[in-house]
C-alpha cells in the first residue's frame, strides 16, 4: 500500500512539473530568438528571466517535496 501511495505521489508531482518546465523551455527559446533578431531590450530580458527564476523556485520546491515523500524513513 505504501508503494502505491509513492507511485501516486510521483505521478502527481511529475505532472505538476511537466508544464512549468516546458513553459520555461519555450520562453527561453523565444527569448534567444528575440535577442538574435534585436527585438528584445535588456529590460525585457530582465523581466522574463526573473519570471523564470520565480517559476524554477517553485519547481525546486516541488522536487524537494517529491524527494521528501519518496525517501522519508
Amino acid at each position: 500500500m505504501a508503494e502505491e501511495a509513492r507511485v501516486a505521489c510521483l505521478s502527481a508531482v511529475t505532472n505538476k512539473l511537466e508544464n512549468p518546465v516546458e513553459q520555461v523551455r519555450a520562453s527561453l527559446k523565444g527569448l534567444t530568438s528575440g535577442i538574435q533578431k534585436g527585438i528584445m531590450d535588456l529590460d525585457d530580458v530582465e523581466v522574463i528571466l526573473q519570471a523564470h527564476v520565480d517559476e524554477l523556485e517553485r519547481v525546486r520546491a516541488d522536487l524537494r517535496e517529491l524527494n521528501d515523500t519518496m525517501f522519508r524513513a
